[in-house]
């Protein structure tokens, strides 16, 4: 039985346009409504409102002043939007600071 995922926004901040438009394609393959971010990420929480969706992608090891972790630390204080991280970093104190935020996965 196909899962309606018709009406799920998902939010995706990647720095990386071809990994970003990926994750979308795909998302857009299974039947969500994916909207992604991969320039301007600084100003990204004051442009967009994290309550507009129902998950948020969050590549950790964005370019700029903020990282990932802090992006959604922001989208955290204002929404209780589930948070999944992305990232290709294995420090373990990296790991320990993502994890504050309580991430989805």
């Amino acid at each position: 039985m196909k899962q309606d995922n018709s009406g799920l926004k998902i939010l995706i901040i990647e720095d990386e346009l071809l990994i970003a438009k990926n994750i979308s394609i795909n998302l857009e393959q299974l039947g969500y409504q994916p909207k992604w971010f991969s320039e301007n990420t600084d100003q990204l929480t004051k442009s967009v409102d994290p309550g507009d969706y129902d998950l948020a992608i969050v590549d950790i090891g964005l370019k700029g002043k903020k990282n990932g972790i802090a992006i959604a630390r922001e989208m955290r204080e204002c929404t209780n939007i589930p948070v999944i991280f992305l990232t290709s970093h294995q420090e373990e104190d990296m790991i320990l600071k993502a994890a504050e935020v309580g991430p989805a996965a």
